[in-house]
């Protein structure tokens, strides 16, 4: 069995409020949403201004491990978001 453990970059804060279903506190989720994922450094990964690296065939070590992160990254602010 394999088990993870959890990182303060896997776990919103508590200022986050819950997304409510009907949708009214919209406004606040977002606002502290964006502010917890900025403070994450993960923002790009909404916005598209962090984009996928490219790797060249072969790729290099530099570009597999720049792969590597950017897919982390991009995992981790998916969770966060459904979180």
């Amino acid at each position: 069995m394999t088990t993870t453990a959890l990182t303060t970059t896997d776990i919103l804060p508590s200022s986050v409020p819950k997304l409510l279903a009907t949708g009214l506190n919209w406004t606040a989720f977002s606002m502290r949403f964006e502010d917890a994922i900025r403070a994450k450094g993960l923002w790009g990964h909404f916005d598209g201004s962090i984009s996928k690296p490219t790797v060249s065939s072969p790729a290099t070590a530099d570009e597999v491990t720049a792969l590597a992160q950017w897919d982390k990254d991009d995992l981790s602010a998916k969770a966060l978001l459904t979180h």
